[in-house]
């Protein structure tokens, strides 16, 4: 009897601590279920995919290298990284374009002054203190007016162009009581070439014809005579030079310039030919 009841006791006991682990399972298994919150669920009512499971590879495999772009979702295409607008560097404004009468000068109006020396010698002036002056067929200071045209040019480098000049050539020799003149009205024209050699700075070639008319040559207490004048080539070279003043189209051109020529009075002829320094005047238009 005492034995069984000892049995009896032992399980008893057993079933007494079977019960309180039991309970502690139960009462753990019930807080851990009240202290986490319940998964949140999709809007199809799926549960989502855990973390851990999602990043650990399968059959021991190495996880995949995290890529830089958002993950994609089941079914959806990802989406491509968005692109970065390029800058565009728009060069500098270039400066406003040299005006046309720079570039290409040679064309407008015309103011020559010269002096000229040459030909056969008319009259010779004495003088009480012993000097002399002699008055010759070419000789004068020089003044014209006229214009130029610069139409064709090969780039900025060489332009081709005609012109023409009306002008006045007078000298006289002598003192108040005696005195003897010789005046002309010069027309000519040719063509020219300008030659860049600069900034603003040209090789200015003329070539062309000259004709003197209303030729006169006079003397105090003598009178007058009418000469006739031939035609005549006339060759000219210089430096023409586009100056800053009036907007760029003010030139000057200093250049040398040769006429030949005879001139006649009675079916006497001599030389008129001449030779002198130009400065001209150019307002390009």
């Amino acid at each position: 009897m005492a034995s069984e009841r000892g049995v009896v006791r032992s399980h008893k006991a057993c079933l007494s601590v079977v019960s309180v682990v039991s309970l502690t399972m139960m009462w753990g298994v019930s807080a851990t279920s009240v202290a986490a919150p319940a998964p949140a669920r999709s809007d199809n009512d799926d549960l989502p995919a855990d973390a851990s499971a999602a990043a650990a590879p399968a059959d021991g495999q190495p996880a995949p290298p995290p890529t830089s772009g958002p993950a994609a979702v089941d079914g959806e295409v990802p989406r491509r990284p968005r692109r970065t607008v390029p800058r565009i560097h728009l060069p500098p404004i270039s400066q406003e374009e040299s005006p046309l009468w720079l570039r290409h000068p040679g064309s407008g109006l015309t103011f020559d002054l010269g002096g000229f020396d040459g030909g056969s010698d008319l009259a010779t002036a004495s003088y009480t203190n012993g000097d002399m002056s002699t008055l010759s067929g070419g000789t004068g200071v020089f003044t014209s007016v006229g214009a130029i045209w610069t139409p064709l040019w090969v780039g900025d480098a060489v332009g081709f162009g005609v012109g023409g000049y009306l002008g006045v050539k007078y000298y006289s020799v002598g003192g108040s009581n005696s005195s003897v003149s010789l005046s002309r009205f010069p027309i000519g024209g040719g063509a020219h070439v300008l030659i860049r050699i600069g900034d603003r700075t040209f090789l200015f070639l003329r070539g062309g014809i000259q004709k003197e008319f209303d030729i006169s040559l006079s003397a105090d207490g003598y009178g007058s005579a009418s000469l006739e004048g031939s035609l005549a080539g006339l060759g000219e070279g210089g430096f023409y030079y586009v100056t800053t003043m009036s907007d760029d189209r003010l030139a000057m051109l200093f250049s040398f310039r040769y006429t030949g020529g005879r001139d006649s009075v009675n079916g006497v002829s001599f030389a008129a030919d001449s030779a002198g320094l130009i400065w001209a005047i150019h307002y390009n238009l």
